[in-house]
């Protein structure tokens, strides 16, 4: 015989049926939240990840740019160097740091001295030496008349980079920018080049501008670092170089980074410069150029080196 349930057995039921929903639904929130919570922890062990690897990067940046005061403090407390002295400090320098494709000293030559430096020059066995200006086809011209000049007089190459004794390092506008700037501030600067087939085997490169003063030590006053003012070291850097030695080993294995750096040229606009990605490894862009697609958890952070405004993004599957 079949017992039918009773109004009292119904009624649990009905009760039981909420309280079953609501176990259900509180469970889905708290699975929500959970998985909230553990997608929060991840990313923010991702952010600190990322920033340690751009602290990282800037380190290895700075240090590798940094040997290069030593090139400056020794043309400082050189009064006409010898090109043998220069190149053996220039290489010591090149060892140190980043692979510098070259280095260079410009001497400040007044125009009532320009003669007599071309001359000297020339004795010293840089046969045909002349002041010159870069022309945008590639070839030099004799510099227009000018108050003063900054010519290359003493160069080292490490990475396959021509000689351009002679060249007028402020006769171009966007190095005279830099020059200036270098010059006003006390401080290096750095640019980055257009690509300029005599000077740079169309490879793009960055410019870097060091201030040399006359005693040594920087004046205090931008009138008196103009006036005090004895030349500059250049140095010619290829990216490729720069980002590789500042990658080492610091890069995730998994993570894609893109570089961008301010451009003055394009209304402060930040340019492309490369990026790095595990299975494609480093790539090199010329200006105007796309930038990969970054997707997953994307980290971006800013730093300044040489004056240089960088945007460094970290992006993790």
């Amino acid at each position: 015989m079949t017992r039918e349930p009773g109004p009292r057995a119904a009624s649990r039921t009905w009760f039981c049926l909420p309280v079953a929903v609501m176990g259900v639904a509180a469970s889905l929130v708290l699975g929500y939240f959970t998985q909230t919570g553990e997608d929060t922890r991840i990313r923010a062990g991702l952010e600190t990840q990322a920033a340690r690897t751009v602290k990282d990067i800037e380190k290895r940046l700075d240090e590798g740019i940094r040997p290069i005061s030593i090139l400056a403090f020794f043309l400082q407390t050189q009064t006409v160097p010898s090109a043998d002295r220069f190149a053996a400090m220039a290489r010591k320098v090149a060892a140190l740091g980043i692979p510098v494709g070259r280095l260079n000293w410009e001497p400040r030559v007044p125009a009532n001295q320009r003669e007599a430096f071309e001359a000297q020059a020339r004795a010293d066995g840089l046969a045909d030496f002349r002041i010159a200006k870069l022309m945008p086809d590639g070839t030099f011209q004799p510099a227009d008349i000018d108050t003063e000049y900054f010519p290359i007089r003493l160069g080292v190459t490490n990475g396959g980079f021509p000689d351009a004794y002679g060249f007028d390092v402020t006769s171009d506008r966007a190095r005279r920018i830099i020059a200036h700037l270098a010059r006003d501030s006390g401080d290096p600067y750095a640019m980055r080049s257009r690509i300029l087939p005599t000077e740079v085997l169309r490879t793009p490169t960055y410019l870097i501008y060091w201030p040399l003063f006359g005693d040594g030590i920087t004046p205090a006053t931008v009138g008196e670092r103009r006036h005090s003012l004895s030349g500059y070291v250049t140095s010619v850097v290829k990216l490729e170089d720069v980002l590789t030695y500042a990658l080492g080993d610091v890069v995730p294995l998994q993570a894609t980074i893109v570089f961008r750096a301010r451009n003055p040229d394009m209304g402060g606009a930040m340019e492309l410069v490369g990026s790095y990605q595990p299975k494609a490894g480093l790539t090199i862009y010329l200006p105007n150029s796309k930038a990969p697609n970054a997707t997953g958890n994307v980290f971006e952070h800013n730093f300044t080196l040489l004056h240089q405004e960088l945007a460094v993004t970290v992006a993790f599957p």
